[in-house]
Order: C-alpha cells, then structure tokens, then sequence
C-alpha cells in the first residue's frame, strides 16, 4: 500500500492557515472596534468642548453686560446732580459711600461707562443750548428734517436717538400723572431736569422696576448657562476619564511576531516543501514540531491575553 506523502504538508498548511486567520480575524477586529471606539469618544469630547466654549463667551458676554447696565443705572442716577461744566470724578461720586460699595461694580466697566456718559452728557446739551433758538425743539417733524440738514450723520442718529427718548418718556409720563404738561426737550436727557416731583417720581419707578426687569432676566440667563456649563463640564470629565482609561488588547506586538512566525513555519515552510518536492523523514519531523511549537505559543498568547482582559 503507497501513501502519500505530501498529506502531512497540505493538513499542516491547511490548519494552520485556519488557526491564523481565526486568531489574526479576531484580534483586528477588536482593534478596529476599539479604534472607532476611541474617534467616538475623540469627536463627543471635542463636541462638548466647543459647546462649551461657547456657553462660557455668552455668559461673559451677558456678565459684561449686566456690568455695564448696572453701571449706566448707578452713573445716569448720579449725574443728574452735576452741571455739565462741573461733572465729577469717580471718587467723588463714590466717596459719599461706604468704603466696600464700589466692590460691586466692574471696575473697568465703569470707567468706560463713566467716561461715555460724561461725554455724551455734555455733547447732547451743547447741542441744544447752540441750536434751541434755530428750531423749534417741541416739534418732532421739523426738529428731525433741520437735524438732518445741519448735522452730521453719526451725530444726527445719536442727537435723534436721544430727542426719541425724550418723547417716548414724555408719552409714558402723561399716560402715569393723567396729566397734560410740557416740558423742555431736555428734560428726559441724563443731566437735572425741571420736572415736577410727582413726575420726577414716577418716571424714577419706572426707570427702576424697567431696569430691575432686564437685570432680572440677565441674571437668570446668566444662572441657566452656569448650569449648563457645569453639566457639560461634568460631561467633559467624564469623556476624558474614559479615553485615559482606554487600552487596546495587551500584548499586541508579541501575538502579531507569534503569528507571523507561526505562518511562516507552519504554511509557507510545508507549501515550499511540497512544491520542492522534498518528503525525507527528517523534513517532515522538523515540519511537525515548527508546527506543534507554534500552536503551543498560539494558544499560550491566547490564554495570556484572556487573562490579561479579564484584569481590566
């Protein structure tokens, strides 16, 4: 009975192209697993990242801008009570309160808010005092086309702006006292004006419960994006807790040289035999035992890595 003596090499070759591509399979697609895994994570973090950059610009932004109303309230209020060609400092405006007071105000906020105000305070009365005579002031239409003929733009829309308050005011303040009163076209513009008291009054609660309302709504915009930024803050923590937790299978190098070696002397070694034609019993011995060795170490970095995962 012949037998022949290429089976050894083909059934060495077979199973162990088998072995290799049930290993190597197994282990690329857990890395390629755990790569998408971590690009996920990667892409949540920096979502959350951005997302929160920007609720921290717009509650800056809203911090900012409840500083300055605050300072435009605070500084209009006390203002009012200088003449425009004695306007006060800072200090002596804070000085007749308590030490701690000016504590509460953005500092350079203030000074802006100070400067800007002052500013306009004197340029807005200038104007008024050098053109009353020229037109009549009580008479919006033609306030409005002399302005525009005589002013320049920039100061136009500013002059206006200021001249649209003061009607507005004037409206509101009527409507309140049930009263029909003139009243000077500078009396609803930031320096003393020749209310009467009860007007004074209620234009003064006005302004304030106004005022009150849009820091109220500031505030609360300003507490809703804390709590956002301190739940994307907490998520942000929490994303990157599991990347510096991330691991891929241990090892990784050691099972790809035990397979590449086990592929070598296990497929490509029987494959060259037989095509050579080489069948001695000490080929096929030395064949077997590269085999034999390199399925030990297969299943030998198999059981490592299992025992490897299950630490972690």
């Amino acid at each position: 009975m012949t037998t022949d003596p290429s089976w050894l090499y083909s059934t060495i070759a077979q199973s162990s192209a088998a072995i290799v591509a049930i290993v190597g399979g197994f282990i690329t697609a857990s890395v390629l697993n755990l790569l998408s895994e971590k690009r996920s994570l990667k892409k949540q973090l920096s979502e959350k990242e951005a997302q929160t950059k920007n609720i921290r610009e717009k509650s800056c932004m809203l911090q900012n801008l409840y500083d300055t109303k605050a300072a435009e309230y605070f500084l209009k209020k006390e203002l009012k009570a200088y003449s425009d060609d004695k306007l006060p400092t800072l200090d002596e405006i804070f000085s007749k309160y308590p030490t701690d007071y000016r504590k509460y105000y953005n500092e350079k906020i203030l000074y802006m808010v100070f400067i800007n105000l002052s500013l306009k305070q004197i340029k807005a009365t200038m104007f008024i005092i050098k053109h009353s005579e020229k037109v009549d002031m009580n008479n919006y239409d033609s306030f409005l086309e002399w302005t525009k003929k005589n002013v320049k733009t920039d100061e136009y829309i500013e002059i206006c702006n200021e001249y649209n308050k003061y009607f507005e005011n004037r409206k509101k303040l009527e409507a309140a006292t049930k009263e029909e009163r003139t009243f000077p076209p500078w009396a609803a513009l930031p320096w003393p004006s020749n209310y009467l008291i009860s007007t004074e009054k209620v234009e003064r609660d006005m302004e304030e419960e106004r005022h009150e309302s849009e820091q109220e709504n500031i505030r609360n915009n300003i507490e809703k994006h804390k709590d956002q930024l301190s739940s994307l803050n907490g998520e942000v923590d929490n994303l990157k807790t599991q990347l510096d937790s991330f691991y891929y299978p241990p090892y990784l190098r050691l099972g790809a040289i035990i397979l590449l070696l086990f592929a070598f002397g296990s497929i490509l070694l029987p494959v060259s035999l037989l095509l050579n034609e080489v069948f001695s019993s000490l080929a096929r011995e030395i064949t077997f035992y590269i085999f034999l060795a390199g399925l030990v170490a297969v299943f030998s970095y198999i059981t490592l890595l299992i025992i490897e995962l299950r630490r972690h």
